[in-house]
């Protein structure tokens, strides 16, 4: 499928299926999507946002070694660069006291530009453009034997990475009065092995179950001293985290009928996980020129990024305090050092029981208890220990129900009963 359209719009689609050879099979599936964009700044040269260039594959490729084996492997690759639709409109004067920007404060001053397409939502105010671009993609592979009629293996594995990179800028006027840059980096391997039985009344999956993962996200947000949008002060915020983490499980779930209509489940899942936070968090103000802690800048470390010390105030020769160098609100955390809660180790037991009952051709009643497990974590945003991490999340659920048809299945009545009982619930709240 092709489509073309205005703002130079190229969508366009391709899926290929088939045989190979007698035994191998294959697919493949592209997509391709641009346009340009539509919503103008009113910075003469700065390009427009909404713009859309993205493009993705997937492949599949499976291969029948006989009858009884197979084997599957699946890709897929993802990559977007645009100018995103991100932005920001005024709706009042910059002078109307009513006017506050990102950052929650009163701007104040006169943006010819900016005021002179009030409430155009066809315009947007920001004095350079904003980016984002991902690259994803990952690999898999399913194999699956049937050993005998009662017994058969399947095996996954699979590898991914993510790497994203966003900026923006601005306050909504033309005046460039910061950026924010962010780098998140992702790669993840899992295996799983599932051993699938049935003999007679006893049937079930029984496994084991590996993860391991590794993030790193590097945010860096700069206030510029852009006259007249800021006149005094301006600041930086850096931080580079990273999260390490490996998860391992063994698992079983059965079933057992006692009779042709009544049958018992009993499972369980060990899982036991290994988290670690290695932050690197520091926020500092300078008054004109570059500021401490940028590249070559720092006379304490040149060449190095951020505060070398919980205090590092540069003297001038008369005694006097060097506001251009010195680094005025430092915070650091991590890399290397021992700080509470920078390590997490959980283990978790999560049990399952229940029973179900085929009472009539047209009615199916059940029962349960199961006891679930979400894993911890940590608040890349924390500034300090106490707002690091958070705990795992437990859940016990009681369920009770039945599934029924009547009047010779022309009527559907399923009906469920339920109680939840949470410890350490966790909910995402912003505090402005």
């Amino acid at each position: 499928t092709l489509n073309l359209g205005n703002y130079n719009l190229i969508d366009e689609a391709f899926h290929i299926s088939g045989p190979l050879t007698d035994k191998l099979q294959a697919s493949a599936s592209i997509g391709y999507v641009k346009h340009d964009g539509y919503i103008h700044d009113v910075v003469s040269g700065v390009p427009p946002v909404g713009e859309a260039n993205r493009f993705n594959f997937r492949g599949q490729l499976k291969y029948e070694f006989n009858n009884d084996i197979t084997n599957l492997v699946r890709v897929d690759y993802l990559y977007t660069h645009e100018h995103y639709g991100i932005y920001s409109t005024l709706l009042l004067p910059t002078t109307d006291p009513r006017y506050i920007n990102g950052s929650g404060s009163y701007i104040g001053y006169p943006s010819p530009l900016a005021n002179a397409q009030i409430g155009n939502l066809h315009y947007y105010g920001s004095g350079a453009p904003s980016l984002n671009s991902e690259l994803d993609y990952g690999i898999n592979d399913e194999l699956n034997w049937k050993i005998n009629d009662n017994l058969s293996i399947k095996n996954l594995v699979a590898y991914r990475t993510d790497q994203n990179r966003g900026l923006s800028a601005g306050n909504g006027t033309e005046y460039l009065t910061g950026e924010t840059s962010t780098l998140y980096n992702q790669h993840q391997f899992s295996e799983e092995l599932n051993l699938i039985h049935n003999y007679g009344p006893l049937k079930g999956v029984a496994g084991v179950f590996l993860w391991t993962e590794y993030e790193n996200q590097i945010g860096d947000s700069i206030g510029i001293l852009a006259p007249p949008a800021k006149t005094s002060g301006a600041s930086e915020s850096y931080q580079d985290t990273r999260f390490p983490t490996q998860s391992y499980a063994v698992f079983l779930n059965e079933t057992y009928q006692v009779t042709p209509d009544v049958g018992i489940i009993a499972g369980a899942r060990f899982t036991q996980e290994h988290k670690v936070l290695d932050t690197f968090n520091t926020s500092y103000n300078w008054t004109g020129g570059l500021p401490a802690g940028w590249y070559g800048a720092n006379p304490a470390n040149p060449g190095a990024r951020g505060a070398t010390s919980p205090s590092t105030i540069v003297k001038n020769k008369d005694g006097s305090t060097n506001q251009l160098a010195s680094v005025v609100f430092p915070f650091v955390l991590g890399y290397g050092t021992n700080i509470p809660d920078g390590v997490q180790n959980v283990t978790a037991f999560t049990p399952k029981l229940g029973v179900q009952w085929q009472a009539t051709p047209n009615a199916f009643l059940y029962a349960s208890a199961t006891r679930g497990f979400k894993s911890g974590g940590f608040n890349f945003t924390a500034r300090n220990a106490f707002g690091d991490s958070f705990l795992p999340e437990w859940i016990t659920t009681y369920e009770v129900g039945a599934k029924t048809d009547w009047l010779d299945k022309k009527l559907r009545i399923n009906v469920a009963v339920f109680r939840n009982d949470w410890t350490n619930l966790q909910v995402n709240q912003s505090i402005i």
